[in-house]
């Protein structure tokens, strides 16, 4: 039997606590990533709104 396994199940490397580990990991992972992503849109579109703005006043 593998010395990783934990739960007698054949191919079965890691515990649920592991696993549960991992997954509360990758979870916030993507939840971090969410984020960034929109912050970067937010970010966009202000830079979007004022390139405007200043394009708007030279105009003029």
């Amino acid at each position: 039997m593998d010395k990783n396994n934990t739960n007698g199940k054949p191919g079965s490397k890691l515990s649920s606590q592991d696993l549960a580990r991992y997954q509360a990991e990758l979870m916030w992972m993507h939840d971090k990533t969410i984020r960034e992503i929109k912050e970067a849109k937010e970010k966009d579109a202000r830079e979007a709104e004022l390139r405007a703005k200043r394009a708007q006043q030279a105009q003029q």
